[in-house]
């Protein structure tokens, strides 16, 4: 107290002001850390959907190729669409493979991407 007593006004009320941003800092930093991760995971958020958005049209055409493969098994002959499915996979895994050499970094999906086209 014998400080207050020799400074100043003005020193006096930087002391306070500083006693008051001390515990405003330690709650305010963890909250604002929080904020810019929640930010970081919408922004990663968005990508995956632009992803995403680029590999839905090839679970359609994986389907008519099932579709049109079991019909080949039950008939004993190929179905005319067989072909038109096999070029719209090879459509969608060109768009998928775009959007995986674009994003795939960012988003950490390489290896899913090769286990996708191993088993193709």
């Amino acid at each position: 107290m014998r400080l207050f007593r020799v400074i100043g006004f003005r020193a006096k009320g930087l002391v306070i002001s500083l006693a008051f941003m001390v515990p405003l800092v330690f709650v305010a930093w963890p909250y604002f850390a929080e904020k810019s991760s929640a930010i970081e995971f919408s922004a990663k958020e968005r990508l995956g959907v632009a992803c995403l958005r680029a590999a839905l049209p090839l679970l359609p055409a994986l389907q008519r190729q099932r579709l049109a493969a079991t019909l080949e098994a039950a008939q004993g002959k190929p179905p005319a669409d067989l072909a038109e499915a096999r070029s719209a996979i090879d459509a969608a895994l060109k768009m998928l493979a775009e959007a995986e050499s674009q994003l795939g970094p960012q988003l950490d999906t390489g290896k899913v991407h090769a286990a996708l086209l191993g088993k193709l």
